[in-house]
Order: C-alpha cells, then sequence, then structure tokens
C-alpha cells in the first residue's frame, strides 16, 4: 500500500461511562459468565442499549477492553484491519509489528486474508499474556463483507484462548463456520428478550433519572406497553408530565413511527438554543466545541458557548455519548441522529445546505473522500458528487476502496454513468479486479470509444492503461501493447504527464516480461 489508512482515534477508544448510566446487575453478571466463550454476541433491534451495556460491562472488568466502534466505511477491508491492529494497540502498545508490516506489504487488491489472521494471532502471542476482550460495536454494518466475515470467522476459531470477542448487532450474525463454533461451545450471548428492562429496572431507571418513583403497577405497565425497549422508555421519561401511558398506548413503542413522535415530543419540549444546536449537530459523526465552531459557526455566521450547550445536552440524556481520551468528543445515538437530520432537512434546508457545504469542503480538504460519499449518501444526494467520482476515483482505486468506489458509481443513473467515459472506465476496472475480466473489458471498451478530442487525455490514458492490464491478465499481449503505445504517444513530450509517462512505460516492460 502507497500510505497507511489514516486511523480515526475516537473510533477505537473506549467509550466514556456516563454518570447517568444505570447498571443493570443481571446483565453485567451473565456477561462475566459469557467471558468463558471466545465469541459473545450481543444482538437486539436498535435502542435496545447494546453499546451502554458494554460500556458498562468494560468498567465492572478488569480485563483490558479493546474498542472499535464500526461504520458503514469500515467494509473496506484494508480499513476495518488498520483500525482493528489499532484498537488492540491502544491497550498493549507492543502488538502490531508483523501485523502493519503485513498490511503494509500487500498490494493493493491482493490481500491476504490467511496471512493477515496469522500476522494477528503471532503478534497477539508475543505481545499479550492475559484475558483480553475485543469488541466490534454496531457489527451489522459490516458484516455483508465477505472478507470482514471471513477474517473474524478465522480468527475466533485460531486465536488463543485467551482473547474474547463481543460482537455487537442489529441483526443476527451468520459467520461461516457459526454452526461448528456453537457445537464446540465457543459461542455465547444475549438477546433482546435479555436487554428489555424488567418492572424493577424501570424502577430503578426513573428513580436515577427522574429522581422520581414510580408504583409497582406503573412499572409493569411500562414494560408490557414499551415490550421492555429502553429508546423507548428514555423518550418518555423526558416527557413523563404530559402522560407516558397515553404516549405508549397509541401503539407499539418499537415501531418507527411512534418512536419519531416520542422523539418529537422531546425535541420541540427543548429551549429554542438547544433545539437548533441538536438540529445543527446532528450532521456532525463526532464533535467537541472547536468542531462544532469550525463546521456550524463558519457555515451559519452564529456563535455560541459550545462547550455549554455539548453540556446541557448531555444533562438532558439525549443520546450523546462522549468518547475519546484528552480531548472529549462526542457522538449522538444512531437513531436520534437519524431523526435530527430528518428534521433539520425538512424544516431548515437553507441551513442544511450551508453545513453540508461546509462538511464538504472539509472533508475535501482532509481528501476524505469516503466520508463526503457517506455525508451524500446519508442525505440521498450521492448522484450530486458525479464530478467528484471522477476527480477521485483512480485515488480510490489505487488506494482499493473498492467497495465504497461500486457502491458510489451504482448510485449513479444510466444517463450520468454512460456518457462519462472516466466512470466507464473507473467500472470496469473494478469488475477486472474483482474477477470478472470480460466483462470489465467490455466497460473499459465502451468507456474508449466514448472519449473524443474534447477529454481530458490524461483520463484517456487512465483508461488506456486499464484496458492494457486486463488484456494482459487473459493473455492478449499484443492488444495490451497496442494500448500502452497508444498511451506512450498521448503522454509523449507532456511535461505535466511525466510520472504517467513512467506508469505506463512500467506497463509496457510488464507485458514484455511475459
Amino acid at each position: 500500500m502507497d500510505a497507511p489508512v489514516p486511523i480515526l482515534p475516537t473510533k477505537v477508544f473506549v467509550p466514556r461511562r456516563r454518570n447517568d448510566l444505570l447498571t443493570r446487575p443481571r446483565l453485567i453478571d451473565a456477561l462475566h459468565e459469557l467471558l468463558d466463550y471466545k465469541l459473545i454476541i450481543i444482538a437486539a433491534p436498535a435502542g435496545y442499549g447494546k453499546t451502554s451495556l458494554v460500556v458498562d460491562f468494560a468498567h465492572h472488568t478488569e480485563w483490558p477492553f479493546c474498542w472499535y466502534a464500526l461504520d458503514a466505511l469500515d467494509r473496506e477491508p484494508v480499513r476495518f484491519l488498520s483500525h482493528l491492529i489499532a484498537s488492540i494497540t491502544m491497550q498493549f502498545p507492543l502488538f502490531g509489528k508483523r501485523s502493519r508490516a503485513v498490511l503494509q506489504s500487500m498490494a493493493q487488491g491482493e490481500l491476504n486474508l490467511d496471512t493477515m489472521v496469522g500476522a494477528v494471532i503471532q503478534d497477539m502471542f508475543e505481545a499479550i499474556n492475559e484475558h483480553f476482550v475485543i469488541v466490534l460495536d454496531d457489527y451489522h454494518l459490516v458484516e455483508e463483507s465477505e472478507p470482514i466475515a471471513y477474517f473474524i470467522n478465522r480468527l475466533v476459531q485460531d486465536s488463543d484462548e485467551n482473547c474474547h470477542i463481543i460482537l455487537t448487532s442489529r441483526t443476527l450474525i451468520a459467520l461461516p463456520d457459526l454452526p461448528l463454533m456453537v457445537a464446540r461451545s465457543q459461542v455465547g450471548g444475549l438477546g433482546a428478550e435479555d436487554l428489555a428492562f424488567t418492572p424493577q429496572e424501570v424502577q430503578a431507571f426513573f428513580q436515577q433519572t427522574l429522581h422520581q418513583s414510580i408504583p409497582e403497577h406503573l412499572a409493569y405497565e411500562l414494560v408490557r406497553l414499551s415490550e421492555g425497549w429502553i429508546t423507548g422508555l428514555l423518550l418518555s421519561s423526558q416527557i413523563a408530565d404530559i402522560g407516558i401511558l397515553d404516549r405508549l398506548r397509541r401503539g407499539r413503542i418499537a415501531s418507527v413511527g411512534l418512536y419519531d413522535y416520542l422523539a418529537t415530543q422531546v425535541l420541540d419540549r427543548q429551549p429554542a438554543e438547544l433545539r437548533d444546536f441538536l438540529l445543527r449537530s446532528s450532521l456532525l459523526e463526532e464533535f467537541d466545541a472547536a468542531e462544532c465552531q469550525e463546521v456550524i459557526g463558519e457555515a451559519l455566521g452564529v456563535q455560541a458557548d459550545w462547550d455549554a450547550l455539548i453540556g446541557a445536552v448531555v444533562r438532558a440524556n439525549l443520546f450523546l455519548t462522549p468518547v475519546g481520551e484528552g480531548r472529549m468528543w462526542y457522538r449522538y445515538h444512531h437513531l436520534f441522529a437519524d431523526f435530527l437530520r430528518q428534521r433539520l432537512l425538512a424544516e431548515r434546508p437553507e441551513e442544511a445546505e450551508k453545513l453540508i457545504a461546509r462538511l464538504g469542503e472539509r472533508y475535501r480538504r482532509q481528501r476524505a473522500w469516503e466520508r463526503i460519499y457517506m455525508l451524500y449518501h446519508r442525505l440521498g444526494r450521492v448522484a450530486e458528487t458525479a464530478p467528484l467520482l471522477e476527480e477521485v476515483g483512480t485515488e480510490l482505486l489505487v488506494d482499493g476502496k473498492i467497495i465504497i468506489l461500486r457502491e458510489w458509481l451504482e448510485t449513479l443513473s444510466e444517463t450520468s454513468l454512460h456518457k462519462n467515459p472516466s466512470l466507464l472506465s473507473l467500472k470496469g476496472s473494478i469488475l477486472v479486479m474483482e474477477g470478472n475480466i470480460q466483462e470489465g473489458l467490455i466497460w473499459l471498451e465502451r468507456a474508449l470509444d466514448t472519449f473524443h478530442s474534447g477529454h481530458d487525455r490524461t483520463k484517456r490514458i487512465d483508461a488506456l492503461i486499464r484496458h492494457s492490464t486486463a488484456l494482459r491478465a487473459i493473455g492478449n499481449y499484443s492488444g495490451a501493447l497496442k494500448d500502452v503505445d497508444e498511451a506512450l504517444n498521448l503522454a509523449e513530450g507532456e511535461p505535466g504527464l511525466r510520472k504517467l509517462e513512467g506508469i505506463i512505460l512500467y506497463n509496457k516492460g510488464m507485458i514484455l516480461y511475459h
């Protein structure tokens, strides 16, 4: 790899335990017992308190916890492995020398997962001599990545007995050898029924959250109507004075519609300044006061006491999780962030446009192309990024970010794709890298046919190199040589294309060698 994947520290810190977090002894005890297993799966729908439970558990055991907060971008195997190695190194500084070297040495698109698993396990053996836990939080966001599933599958089975892995997920997990691991008594877990609040926990929750005692019969009724759904109970507690049971009786608490209703009640009851902050900050993945000023303050031209606003959200218990060491960062719960973003877009489209533009500028300066993709994807505006994809597609391809690149292309309309030779060329290259060489050649040839004199010659050279590489892979050396010779003619005598000329000559040398 040309450069290591940038590590986001807030993804690999164990989240801080909030002072108002209710400890649930029966679940803490259950997790202590589950530590006899190598793989622990905590699977339940959104809002059942999976992350909060594991954070609390991490502070109730002496074992070291290696934390990795996953997001959709982590489906790229190289990014996933880089952050996983970093999360373990965070707790065990001597870990990872071999693993990082193996990851660094592997060519793009040729990641050998068996070698990678072996390196990680060998590093564990040499650097870690005690029991420890690896937490992959929100595993459902990456479960469709076959390389990641394969890696975790092997890691669970081949690592030593001192390595314990906790996966939290909104869905049931299907690792390739999960039935075999279950048969070998390597797997345990908790589900939604386990995580659902009991009447006694509801009473304790109201006492701790609202400093208010509720009778046993009301606690039982809340459990019956909410099915013990923690997020619904939290929202309900914040509108207790306008009648919890009346709200819950309108429908099942687990329904999205009722969640939105309850969240709206909570949002609309906040002071105007705090409500503004909640809506505006929902576009930020993670933030502190400085980040709020840089994005919200500069985009909208507003000044505020950002630390005070963040503190107010924390005190109101509005689904804000503290992360990081030293510099304190915060992130919203996925459900609440999604709700707030939709309200921002519906109520304040002009503000949203300014904030999105500001974030896009920052991500561009950071060359965080995947962040731009996720920003527009989340807002249903990926098609607007076609020019950006044309600009940075080659960089994403070289960095091996095939999954994000393929998804990005698939969101574009047929018209915008087929009239753009650079994007056709990218699609063909992805197919070739995934082993579909013949189909990839069709797209690459379509790209070459679409180029005309008005197009950037650099992009035609890129397409020729990609087409040549595909032809070389199937043994059509004469056709491959024809492509590189045309590319050399286009690059010859152009001072700005000297580096590209070197790449062409390298490819020609490879063809002649074969």
